[in-house]
C-alpha cells in the first residue's frame, strides 16, 4: 500500500486513527481477506492429511480419538 495513502490522508486534516480506521484498513481489506483464505485452506489441508495418516478417513469428526484406527 502506497505511503502517500498514509500522508495524504494526514495532511488533509485527520487524526493518525481516522486515518488507519477510514484508509488505510479499507484500502488493504483485499489483502487482509486473501491472507484470511490462505491461512485457513492451509489449516485444512494440514488437518486433513493428519486425519488421512491417523485414521485413512476423509470426514472430519469432532472427537478424534474415537475415530483413529491404530
Amino acid at each position: 500500500m502506497p505511503k502517500s495513502y498514509y500522508s495524504g490522508s494526514l495532511s488533509l486534516g485527520a487524526s493518525h486513527d481516522e486515518t488507519i480506521t477510514r484508509v488505510m484498513i479499507p484500502a488493504a481489506r483485499s489483502g487482509i481477506f486473501a491472507g484470511i483464505i490462505l491461512g485457513i485452506g492451509r489449516a485444512i489441508g494440514e488437518t486433513m492429511a493428519v486425519i488421512l495418516v491417523a485414521g485413512n478417513q476423509t470426514r472430519l469428526t469432532l472427537n478424534l480419538s474415537r475415530e483413529l484406527e491404530l
